[in-house]
């Protein structure tokens, strides 16, 4: 699912933002999108919402009690939908998309008024007019709306989305407090699992790397973890508490003492703004900027006392610039907190459009059947770049093809260490599994349009799922024994007919691309392609991957041109009228200029020379003739050569960095 659009709904009024009362005799002027202006008066005497408030925030629990807090909720949400009632543009943007719509309808409500922050604006039901009227707007099925708060600026914070998660989990509970500690982290755990890729050592990975664990956090010790480490998630877990101050309560969140650790200490919005956002030890003068920031505390998005001039704990981290916040306006429950961090951190990490997963959240949050509210409680503060929808499909392919390079690592060594047939196997199936899931997620991320960037990343992604069958086929036919290949023969071509089929539709959305016409003639050689069909699609194919080398203007893309011509050389010794000898020495030209190119450990010069011992290994039961070719050719490339990451730049355009599973 994606966002639709997005609608923005802009509450403004006189005066600074802090030190004014709710009332009725207050007027604000709502702006949205580009309908005429109107003045709105709110329909709460600041006192009576604060009885209404003390009943929300209530986690008391009896049938009464529990009663009365739905009652309170809906009547607000009643009470808020009158006030929306009096913004025509709003309903008119929202009943101008048809029902049952797949999509999500993004409401952003921008505004700096303090006293505005205390009203549940999340609760509001659907206005006159607009989709499933008198339902929770951010609940109801009939047009999916997801609401985000976001704090008036000039400009959006200039964050580029994570595309490779470095998640820091953060816990206190000093003096003896409890928090789920465990249940967060093993949720935390399971949401990298599909990225955790093991190493050649017993027992090792990279979970590190994706997940950092901050236990008993003073707020130096979090600090100083933002300064050592750039992180792109960070996931609050510690209790809220009221922080009195002249005007009134504000709530802070609740950290061990730096000096005396059983202590708590009771840390505002701002200074935990302030030790997020630090200067970092990686580069100088630099700062620390994660792009979501998630607190699991009761209250970290409750305004407290408007008289002061400062914010929640979450309006603070936003206006320090953090792009997508989400906290709990509310105390919120121990399981909400954990179902909120499985909904966000298990979807979040694949790219999906935060929008839609906070719509998700809420749904999950209401199917808990808690006498409490959290789906409610939630609260977004979000701001995002002009091409964030770019950003995104790119984060969903560089995900899936790092889950992809973790599976097809996990199986390797599974392979290498022996592992007897049936756990194999069934080792094999799951990992079949998670292949297909990058799959759908890489196509998924296939942007519509016929312009020529979208018909270019379509491209990209059909070599991506080629990639992915050509080979998951190769560990399938390395998984059984040579005398039990039959029936794993057949399945193993028939993903080798998936991949070149990849290949082939890839090709003709972007039919320049030597990459793409050099996998699908190679595929097609290993399935039978013979006689005038092969002689026009190896032409076909020198010719484009020529051009390219003729017209590179960087020395990757020479690179990756050199590489194909130095395959295509090898699959002309099946051309009838070929001199192998001819040919053999043409290829081992290109090989050696390619070497010339590339820095040393080059995935360049790994990927090349693993797809020429496909040819003298796992292919030559199907074409002997290119075997032997393929075994000269291998003597030309570095006998310590083993994959270390692409040390060239995979290609011109972040956003597509297929090359990285190339061939």
């Amino acid at each position: 699912m994606r966002t639709l659009r997005t609608i923005t709904l802009e509450l403004l009024r006189h005066g600074p933002p802090h030190n004014q009362l709710l009332s009725p005799l207050t007027p604000y002027m709502a702006l949205c999108g580009s309908h005429g202006a109107q003045t709105l008066y709110l329909p709460f005497e600041h006192r009576e919402f604060l009885l209404r408030l003390r009943g929300l925030r209530s986690m008391a629990h009896s049938s009464e009690v529990d009663e009365a807090r739905r009652a309170y909720l809906r009547e607000v949400g009643q009470r808020l939908s009158e006030l929306l009632d009096g913004v025509p543009g709003l309903t008119a943007e929202l009943g101008a998309w048809p029902r049952g719509a797949e999509g999500v309808v993004h409401l952003q409500l921008v505004t700096s008024a303090a006293e505005l922050a205390l009203l549940p604006f999340e609760a509001v039901l659907s206005p006159r007019g607009a989709p499933a009227a008198g339902l929770p707007l951010a609940l109801q099925t009939d047009l999916p709306v997801s609401i985000t708060r976001q704090v008036r600026r000039s400009t959006p914070p200039c964050v580029p989305w994570p595309s490779r998660p470095r998640i820091l989990f953060v816990t206190a509970a000093p003096g003896g407090l409890k928090v789920p500690a465990e249940e967060h982290r093993n949720v935390l755990l399971e949401a990298i699992q599909p990225w955790v890729r093991p190493s050649d050592e017993a027992g090792k990975d990279n979970s590190d790397e994706l997940l950092t664990v901050l236990e008993n956090a003073s707020l130096e010790a979090l600090r100083k973890a933002c300064a050592a480490r750039d992180y792109t998630h960070v996931h609050l877990l510690a209790h809220g508490k009221p922080m009195p101050g002249l005007g009134g309560e504000r709530f802070g969140i609740i950290l061990h003492d730096e000096a005396v650790p059983d202590d708590e200490r009771v840390v505002s919005g701002e200074l935990l703004a302030t030790a997020l956002r630090g200067h970092t030890e990686t580069v100088e003068g630099r700062l620390s900027h994660p792009a979501v920031v998630t607190v699991a505390s009761c209250d970290s998005a409750n305004q407290g006392s408007v008289v002061e001039p400062a914010g929640s704990i979450a309006h603070a981290l936003h206006e320090a610039g953090i792009p997508f916040v989400v906290a709990s306006q509310y105390p919120l429950t121990g399981r909400g907190s954990v179902a909120m961090t499985r909904g966000l951190y298990t979807q979040l990490l694949w790219g999906a459009d935060p929008r839609v997963v906070l719509h998700s959240v809420r749904q999950q949050l209401q199917l808990l059947d808690e006498p409490v509210h959290d789906w409610a409680s939630l609260v977004a503060y979000a701001s995002f770049p002009a091409d964030f929808d770019a950003q995104l499909r790119a984060t969903q392919i560089r995900s899936a093809i790092d889950a992809v390079k973790a599976s097809l690592r996990r199986s390797e060594l599974k392979l290498r260490a022996g592992q007897s047939s049936e756990p194999l196997q069934q080792d094999l199936r799951r990992a079949r599994q998670d292949l297909k899931q990058a799959q759908e997620r890489l196509e998924y991320a296939s942007p519509s349009g016929s312009d020529a960037n979208a018909r270019d990343d379509r491209a990209e992604i059909q070599g991506l799922c080629g990639s992915i069958d050509k080979q998951l086929a190769q560990f399938l036919d390395r998984s059984v024994p040579e005398d039990q290949r039959g029936p794993s023969h057949e399945e193993c071509k028939a993903l080798l007919f998936l991949a070149r089929d990849h290949y082939w539709r890839g090709l003709m959305e972007k039919p320049s691309s030597h990459w793409h016409a050099t996998q699908y003639l190679s595929l097609c050689v290993i399935l039978n392609m013979e006689g005038k069909e092969l002689r026009r699609q190896y032409n076909y194919a020198c010719q484009v991957a020529r051009f390219s080398l003729e017209t590179a203007r960087r020395d990757d893309e020479r690179i990756w041109g050199l590489g194909s011509l130095a395959e295509l050389k090898l699959l002309s010794a099946l051309l009838p009228d070929c001199n192998q000898e001819k040919a053999l020495s043409q290829a081992r030209r290109y090989i050696q200029r390619l070497l010339k190119l590339a820095v040393p450990g080059s995935f360049a010069v790994n990927s090349t020379r693993r797809q020429i011992e496909r040819y003298s290994t796992w292919w030559e039961r199907w074409r002997p003739r290119l075997a032997g070719l393929a075994r000269e050719l291998l003597q030309e490339f570095p006998q310590d050569s083993e994959f270390s990451g692409p040390s060239v730049s995979p290609g011109p355009k972040p956003e597509a960095p297929s090359r990285e599973l190339k061939p």
